[in-house]
């Protein structure tokens, strides 16, 4: 989501930056238009739902309403901060930079997806429960895709 406000804020400032030649080509601002519009939707139809998604089923069943309030809480803050703070950055060190900086914490939230989170595609919530209780180790799994009775996952054990 931050990265939506950050962009929308980027367009705002070229704007901004950039009206006499804006005003000189009337064209220029229905591109502009396009252009965010095709990156709201492409947004929309990608990493926006993956937030939500992700933090309604990665924490265990017994704090996930908490858990999930939580995030929510501290997902608007963060983009309360970006929205504060760009026009601020911009001034201070400049669009590049901010743009940049901006970038840098789009890499950080890359590589922490990439080796932090699990991938939880087919999964059912009691397994992705299992996962952080086996040292972030997927449990085996018997054939028909049901977690092995070994791992303590059946109320019915095997005597």
């Amino acid at each position: 989501m931050y990265h939506e406000q950050a962009r929308t804020k980027g367009n705002n400032v070229y704007c901004y930056l950039y009206r006499d030649r804006l005003q000189k080509k009337p064209g220029i601002g229905f591109l502009l238009l396009a252009v965010l519009l095709i990156y709201i939707v492409a947004f929309a139809i990608s990493l926006g739902p993956v937030y939500w998604v992700m933090s309604s089923e990665i924490f265990p069943n017994r704090l996930r309403g908490t858990a999930t309030s939580f995030c929510t809480s501290a997902n608007w803050a963060a983009n309360l901060l970006i929205s504060v703070t760009f026009l601020s950055l911009v001034g201070f060190i400049g669009q590049a930079f901010t743009l940049w900086l901006y970038a840098v914490f789009a890499i950080i939230t890359f590589l922490f997806c990439w080796f932090l989170a699990p991938e939880t595609k087919g999964k059912r919530l009691e397994q992705i429960d299992d996962y952080r209780k086996n040292g972030r180790k997927w449990p085996e799994e018997d054939q028909q895709g049901k977690p092995s009775q070994k791992h303590g996952n059946s109320k019915h054990s095997a005597a």
